[in-house]
């Protein structure tokens, strides 16, 4: 499959200069989907396209990405310890007898609700922080508030949008998925190829990238 010259540096850069194969040929394999409309592209491309977005940069430095929160298990811990009695509605009391009523959930279980909620919060935040990392790693913006918030929104949407389309489903995909697909592929690729290039080139392109999202 013959690619555009930045798709070529792309490439090059990913598996020649920063030695992640993995990543290289994973985007080599959406851009063959994309260019041959393979059934499965909005799937593959889209993981692809999360992936990049939320560990690319941890991976390039050698850091991990704090971990997903594991929802089901710490799910399940509680459920281990629930009772379906708590919450249910009183019927046939008054208002003071239902009060009287009001389920008391051990500390033991409320420890346990209260690690899902810190958990969630924490894994939140990593989310929040992804896209800062991508642009402090490969566009040297050290103080992420100097990030311009055009770019940021640009890349959150497309991030929000390769994870809502990354796993099988029972429905169909929206129409236009490819479309839109193939708008924030794009988005990622022309950021990557900023990454790729030189300092001289990526502070021009950078520039001119910004000038075109505020248009």
């Amino acid at each position: 499959m013959a690619y555009t010259r930045e798709q070529q540096r792309i490439f090059d850069w990913l598996n020649s200069d920063l030695k992640l194969p993995v990543f290289a040929e994973a985007y080599s394999g959406a851009v063959d989907l994309l260019n041959s409309h393979a059934k499965g592209v909005v799937t593959f491309a889209s993981h692809v396209g999360r992936d990049f977005l939320n560990s690319f940069a941890n991976t390039v430095n050698g850091v991990g990405s704090g971990g997903r929160v594991k929802y089901p298990e710490l799910t399940q811990e509680i459920q281990d310890s629930w009772n379906l009695e708590w919450g249910q509605e009183n019927t046939g009391f008054d208002e003071k007898e239902a009060a009287a009523k009001e389920s008391v959930i051990p500390k033991k279980v409320c420890k346990k609700i209260n690690k899902l909620i810190v958990e969630h919060q924490e894994g939140t935040q990593r989310s929040g922080d992804v896209l800062s990392k991508f642009f402090s790693t490969f566009f040297d913006y050290r103080d992420k508030d100097r990030i311009p918030k055009e770019q940021i929104k640009e890349l959150k949407k497309a991030k929000n949008w390769f994870q809502s389309h990354a796993h099988l489903r029972k429905e169909n995909f929206e129409n236009g998925a490819v479309i839109t697909l193939n708008k924030h592929f794009k988005c990622l690729e022309g950021y990557l190829y900023i990454a790729a290039s030189s300092q001289s080139e990526r502070l021009r392109d950078l520039n001119d990238l910004l000038e075109e999202t505020n248009n």
